[in-house]
């Protein structure tokens, strides 16, 4: 009994500390974070470059049409991306619905189509680094945060200010970590048992065009 007893304070303390570690991560500004991590396919996921200028080089999508995409096999949490599927552009017209900062430092947006008729929600996701701040301080403008804040910890998620439509520029990524090992669905393209979310993202954006932004109504506290 005590060795039980030993190992289980063991196993407990290592928790503590490692919950410690994750929610050490600070958010300062819109481009920096103390504390912050990268993690799976780290150099995949901000594998920078310029948007392509010549004609018929990026294609238009909506969200549900990323979701219906087969899943990307024969990668792991170390690969490179993969030639042609995650070089090619694309830009993802679509509806912001939630605003997400990792402990990785990206900024995570989850769009889906902005007509509300097809099923399918995707990710679209902004690293942490000098050439993605302006792309940022644009998604932070768009929450009740706004682009100056006091320090918080993450992963937390960001209450919208605005109901806005974007045209999102980026090259397409399979998120292995997200991706179900065994789900529910038939299309291993899905990260929850919903079902509704894509293992496919655009990772990392490069571009963003606001089509509407409208702002939401403020809740009124009674009492």
């Amino acid at each position: 009994m005590p060795l039980v007893r030993t190992r289980s304070f063991v196993y407990w303390a290592a928790f503590l500390l490692l919950r410690a570690a994750v929610s050490a991560a600070q958010f300062g500004d819109c481009c920096s974070c103390v504390g912050c991590s990268g993690e799976d396919r780290w150099a995949a996921k901000t594998d920078w470059a310029a948007i392509p200028t010549q004609p018929g080089s990026i294609k238009s999508i909506h969200p549900s049409g990323i979701y219906a995409w087969p899943p990307l096999p024969g990668l792991n949490d170390q690969s490179g991306r993969k030639s042609p599927e995650e070089q090619q552009w694309f830009v993802v017209t679509g509806r912001v619905i939630e605003v997400r900062v990792q402990h990785d430092g990206d900024i995570h947006f989850e769009l889906v189509d902005a007509t509300g008729k097809k099923r399918g929600h995707i990710l679209a996701e902004i690293p942490i680094a000098n050439q993605w701040c302006d792309l940022r301080k644009m998604v932070f403008g768009w929450t009740k945060k706004g682009i100056q804040f006091k320090s918080f910890n993450v992963p937390a998620v960001l209450s919208l200010r605005y109901n806005v439509v974007v045209a999102v520029t980026g090259r397409a990524f399979f998120d292995v970590h997200h991706a179900q090992k065994t789900p529910v669905f038939a299309n291993r393209n899905v990260t929850h048992k919903s079902g509704n979310l894509a293992a496919w993202e655009i990772h990392p954006v490069a571009g963003i065009k606001v089509i509407s932004a409208k702002q939401l109504a403020t809740r009124r506290r009674h009492g």
